[in-house]
């Protein structure tokens, strides 16, 4: 569990994994407060050695520290409530929302569930829970996943978008529904995967508004940089970056607007600069 975790942070940064029976394994230390919370304690604790000397000039930290590891933290973030159980499932990328081309009063919401992207890192061994398929992928509207009880109606199960069963350790996704279902005003969709060992993925959201005035179509956002340790699939976003980016925009429906702003959640952690982790 703790080496998935540390994977999934790694694949932000590139950082090498800095453990005993890891290949970049340096030398043992003592006092490490990573190494006491971890025993004492059971926290999933981990150091970064970050940049290149003791004294980091500003610039380096502002200009490649920050934007290298600040996703990393975000994601560690993420999976704080259950770190030893979530950085094993399924991670969702490219979370979109789009008007549907063949019928303007629907929407489109679209992404891409993975469980070995973010695992499977760089220069090192495929490890096992990224080997699992994608059981099933949930939406939900304006609630999160921590707080279905069973009893909330606005939740859906997407489906792969080749509309064959989930069968692969990664799924293109998507699911159309009506605007008539979405009343005015903010809203916040949560995507959440599960593999077929029974393993929950961290949660991805994006905001949308919905209004009664009609505008233009969605335009795409700069995406938030992901992480990039495999190739797409054939159904993938086919973007160097496989991208987590929302959609920012403007309309959805002939009698509905739908805003899409700039915050999709979901990412994919140790070395940096010849410092391990």
């Amino acid at each position: 569990s703790l080496q998935a975790l540390g994977r999934k942070i790694s694949s932000f940064n590139q950082y090498k994994l800095w453990a005993p029976n890891q290949p970049d394994f340096l030398y043992p230390a003592s006092g490490d407060t990573s190494d006491y919370m971890y025993a004492r304690f059971g926290v999933s604790s981990f150091g970064l050695e970050i940049g290149e000397d003791f004294y980091e000039s500003c610039k380096l930290f502002e200009e490649e520290i920050v934007p290298s590891n600040l996703p990393a933290l975000i994601y560690a973030a993420k999976v704080a409530k259950k770190p030893f159980t979530l950085g094993k499932g399924p991670d969702v990328f490219d979370l979109r929302v789009s008007r549907d081309s063949a019928a303007s009063e629907r929407i489109r919401v679209s992404a891409l569930a993975s469980d070995s992207r973010m695992v499977n890192i760089k220069n090192y061994p495929k490890f096992t829970t990224g080997k699992q398929h994608i059981k099933e992928v949930k939406l939900y509207l304006d609630v999160h996943p921590d707080n279905d009880d069973g009893s909330i109606s606005n939740v859906w199960i997407m489906n792969p978008t080749d509309r064959k069963k989930y069968n692969n350790v990664e799924e293109d996704i998507d699911i159309m529904l009506s605007t008539s279902e979405i009343p005015p005003g903010k809203h916040t969709f949560f995507v959440q995967a599960e593999d077929s060992n029974g393993y929950l993925g961290p949660v991805s959201s994006i905001f949308f508004d919905v209004t009664e005035s009609s505008v233009s179509q969605p335009s795409e956002a700069d995406p938030i940089a992901p992480p990039n340790n495999e190739e797409p699939n054939s159904q993938g976003n086919g973007s160097d970056g496989d991208s987590i980016d929302s959609t920012i925009g403007s309309n959805i429906a002939g009698d509905s607007m739908l805003l899409l702003e700039n915050f999709a959640t979901g990412f994919g952690a140790f070395n940096s600069g010849g410092h391990d982790t």
